[in-house]
């Protein structure tokens, strides 16, 4: 691979990862309020967040879920048994139990989102802890591994990210006082 090449991976691994954290941000931003701004019949906001919640996963899938996948990891990282011991050791996870939890995103995945099936017994959406933490090993593994390739220039904590996101998405919500922020609230942030 050249050294482009290599660039061109680790980007797009760059790119499902932040639509995965900055989907998953704008999602926690909007749960405390959401039954405050879809007062209306039409229910846009609970719209926008189920939208973000299938965001959240279709990301993690591009770079978890099937082999096949043009992003998923196994095809950046030459390694794959050292990186699968940092993330089921950060996980505190076996491969069962992560391949168990694989299992229902990928159901989420392709018989809710992707494909529908009105006859498929949905399980409930999955939870976002492990994707989060995985999709943080991952994340933080290729900046630590594929230095050689790039100048990283990104955030150092997605932590911070997430905050940043959050406090940015709500900011830009002008919605009428009362319903969502009002201007005393907005001062306290």
């Amino acid at each position: 691979m050249t050294e482009m090449t290599e660039l061109n991976e680790i980007n797009g691994r760059y790119h499902a990862l932040y639509s995965f954290f900055r989907s998953k941000a704008c999602y926690e931003a909007l749960t405390p309020h959401i039954s405050k701004l879809d007062t209306d019949t039409t229910h846009p906001f609970i719209h926008i967040y189920n939208l973000l919640i299938q965001d959240v996963f279709l990301s993690w899938c591009k770079v978890f879920g099937s082999h096949s996948e043009n992003c998923h990891w196994k095809k950046l990282i030459k390694e794959h048994e050292d990186f699968k011991i940092a993330l089921f050791s950060e996980l505190r996870l076996t491969e069962t139990e992560f391949g168990a939890y694989w299992e229902s995103v990928i159901d989420f995945r392709n018989n809710w989102v992707v494909h529908s099936d009105p006859n498929h017994k949905h399980r409930p959406v999955p939870y976002f802890d492990i994707a989060f933490r995985s999709a943080k090993v991952l994340f933080y593994y290729i900046i630590n591994n594929y230095s050689e390739y790039f100048e990283y220039a990104g955030p150092k904590s997605i932590d911070e990210f997430i905050e940043n996101v959050k406090n940015d998405f709500t900011k830009q919500l002008k919605i009428r006082s009362g319903c969502f922020w009002n201007k005393d609230l907005i001062k306290k942030l």
